[in-house]
């Protein structure tokens, strides 16, 4: 690292190292709540429709994979546009904070060497700022698509916060670690971009997983996307309670992602300091 670079750690009393993440996130909630506000701004800042994007790129692959499954290919089924917004939206509330917790670092570099807080809080913001997106989608697609389909929700809509606070830490715990990685190790951000694609299709979102041959539904009860991606799916499409394999897939994820993506960053933290 060059000399002269000013490069401010956290300070004794909250240092990443020894502190408290809980402790050092809530000292500092108004400086995420800034941080995600101001990428809420910037995003679509100069753009026409400006905050509308969020809304029209989300709809617009919707009715993409709609009208390529079920009106071309015809390999859709009662209410597929109801299964489309579950686990299109939801996906991309996932993908979208993996890959921009790759650069979050990098790019407020500038932010990190003036100002002495958490390092740790710019992944996280990441992730609010796409969960707030996913909100807002949610809010604006799910009651529009009841009103175009015969599913009406049924009291297993109740655990759709839980489940998604948990998918939230899950996906915390991905973008600590990844946004480590990809400070240190450069060419992690972009196979970042290459693998996505690849777990896309390997996660039931376009495809019912009763569809997919019996030993494959069983790694996809054990895997945390596919698993995730199905409990919204039993909670909202199928009116279901999810799977006990499932639930016992997504509640231990929750918690050992976030413990060990703090442990990821605690581990590099000196590294980052070096890299920046």
């Amino acid at each position: 690292m060059e000399s002269g670079v000013n490069v401010r750690v956290i300070s004794a009393e909250s240092n990443p190292l020894e502190g408290n993440v809980l402790v050092d996130l809530f000292r500092y909630r108004g400086l995420i709540k800034n941080i995600v506000m101001r990428d809420l701004r910037l995003r679509y800042r100069d753009a026409f429709l400006g905050f509308v994007w969020s809304l029209v790129l989300p709809l617009f692959t919707i009715l993409v994979y709609y009208v390529a499954f079920n009106i071309i290919l015809g390999v859709g089924f009662p209410n597929y546009i109801v299964f489309l917004v579950v686990g299109l939206l939801t996906w991309n509330f996932f993908a979208a904070s993996v890959t921009s917790s790759a650069t979050v670092i990098v790019d407020n570099a500038g932010l990190m060497r003036k100002i002495a807080f958490p390092w740790q809080a710019l992944p996280i913001s990441s992730v609010l700022y796409h969960l707030i997106q996913l909100g807002i989608g949610l809010v604006v697609f799910y009651p529009v698509i009841l009103l175009l389909s015969s599913i009406r929700p049924g009291w297993e809509m109740l655990l759709f916060p839980l489940l998604l606070g948990m998918h939230m830490l899950f996906t915390m715990g991905v973008a600590l670690a990844l946004s480590v990685a990809a400070t240190i190790w450069r060419d992690v951000r972009h196979m970042t971009e290459m693998i996505l694609p690849l777990l896309f299709w390997m996660t039931p979102i376009l495809y019912p997983v009763e569809r997919a041959p019996a030993p494959i539904q069983m790694f996809f009860q054990v895997n945390p996307l596919a698993a995730y991606t199905i409990a919204y799916q039993d909670i909202v499409f199928r009116g279901q309670i999810p799977t006990t394999m499932v639930i016992w897939t997504i509640i231990p994820w929750a918690v050992v992602s976030p413990l060990v993506g703090y442990a990821v960053f605690r581990r590099y933290y000196t590294r980052l300091v070096e890299e920046l």
